[in-house]
This record gives C-alpha cells, structure tokens and sequence, in this order.
C-alpha cells in the first residue's frame, strides 16, 4: 500500500475515532454506546482480516499447500 493511501486511512480511521470522543463528551451518544461500536467495528476489521488472510493463502497459485498450513500453524 502506498504512502497515499496509508495517510487517508489514518485520516479517516482517526476521524471516526474523533468523532466518537466529541459525541461522547457532548452527551450525543453515551460512552457506554461509543465504546460498543467502536469494539464492534474493531472486531469486524479483525475478522475480515483472519478469513480474507486464509482464503487467500490456500487459493494462491505458486504456494504449496504444506508450505501454507505451516504459515497457518506459524501464525496462530
């Protein structure tokens, strides 16, 4: 990933972070209910990680298939 692209993602992953504190701190939304959603969307940024990670690895062409369960076992 280019410099780029790494920049407006810590934008953005910095503006939703922002936007959760400033509501919290205003009464817009309890912090009960920011820290919910920002654990959520956290956990579904670590899912999608594990199972687009797995997917990839056992359908890559050039990559033998022992050499991808030892990276799994390696890995977790």
């Amino acid at each position: 990933m280019d410099v780029k692209k790494r920049v407006l993602l810590s934008g953005i992953y910095g503006g939703v972070g922002l936007a959760m504190a400033v509501s919290a701190k205003f009464d817009w939304l309890s912090k009960g209910a920011a820290e919910a959603f920002l654990a959520l969307v956290w956990l579904g940024f670590v899912l999608a990680i594990s199972c687009t990670e797995s997917w990839v690895k056992f359908r890559a062409p050039f990559l033998p298939r022992h050499l991808a369960l030892d990276l799994g076992r390696t890995m977790f």
